[in-house]
Formats: C-alpha cells, structure tokens, sequence
C-alpha cells in the first residue's frame, strides 16, 4: 500500500511541476513580444536633401532621436517614421534610436555625400 501511495505522489508531484514549467513559458512570449520595437529595415541609404518613411513592424515607437551634429532628423508619425537627411548632413553612418517599450531599437543611416553630385 506504500508504494501506491508513493508513487501517486511522485507522479501528482512531477505532474504539477510541468504544468508550471509550460505556464511561465507561454506568459512570458506574449508579454514581451509587444514591448520590443522592430522596425522595417536594419540600415537605410540616404542623400542629402532627401528623407525615407520606415515602417514600425511591431511594437509602439514613442520618440526616435538622431546625432545633433550629424544634419539628420528623426521623428515618429503614427505606425512609421520619417528619417530626413538635410541639405548640410555630414557623410557617413549615422544611427538612429527609437525609443519605446522596454527594448529600444537602433536605425543606421548611411548618407552618401558623393551621390548628390550626380
């Protein structure tokens, strides 16, 4: 009669911890999936002069911030962003954050001074 018992309660017992185990699983997927910002492209080209709207996939973008000195403007308008590269923006790679739910997202600007010649 013992080891039914035990056995029953070895059982219940390892039942109760995988029912656990799967429920902290699934609660924490669907929690953070909407607090990361991923944005439609990684790297965008640019010219001087020029601007690009770049899609919000998932995730709510609150505020979006270029380098001061680097002639390039950021700023987030409904479910996408406006990246804008001024007349006077300095070549190179310049990123983006935006800014919104726990995990920030990074947008490099490539802007390619060469092309505006042309």
């Amino acid at each position: 009669m013992r080891r039914f018992f035990l056995s029953v309660f070895l059982c219940s017992a390892l039942t109760l911890l995988a029912a656990a185990g799967c429920d902290k699983a699934d609660s924490k997927k669907g929690g953070s999936a909407g607090d990361v910002v991923v944005l439609e492209y990684e790297e965008i080209d640019l010219i001087p002069g020029s601007d690009k709207q770049v899609k919000v996939k998932s995730g709510s973008a609150k505020t979006a911030e270029a380098p001061k000195d680097s002639g390039v403007t950021a700023k987030v308008e409904g479910d996408h962003l406006t990246i804008a590269a001024g007349k006077e923006a300095k070549g190179g790679i310049h990123q983006v954050t935006v800014k919104g739910g726990k995990k920030d997202a990074t947008l490099k600007v490539h802007v390619k001074k060469d092309a505006a010649g042309k």
